[in-house]
């Protein structure tokens, strides 16, 4: 399963998504599911203004989520 290291996340989006610029890949893995992988993903891709992905990978959570992350955003 891709994650946001999967992705090349910039430190300035490292501490957008985690407020920690300073967040690896070995300690991600150790600290988040695959549930939060996608929410994760849809957020640096919303950050990125990277609709294709976005839209690929909110196809991928449940609706109940989605409509969460979509609340989310509005809110930020």
């Amino acid at each position: 399963m891709k994650t946001i290291f999967d992705f090349n996340p910039s430190e300035n989006e490292l501490n957008d998504l985690f407020s920690n610029s300073k967040m690896n890949k070995d300690t991600y893995l150790s600290e988040f599911d695959s549930h939060a992988y996608k929410w994760d993903l849809c957020l640096l891709f919303h950050i990125r203004n990277d609709y294709q992905n976005l839209n690929e990978t909110l196809s991928k959570l449940d609706p109940l989520t989605r409509q969460d992350f979509y609340r989310t955003i509005e809110h930020t």
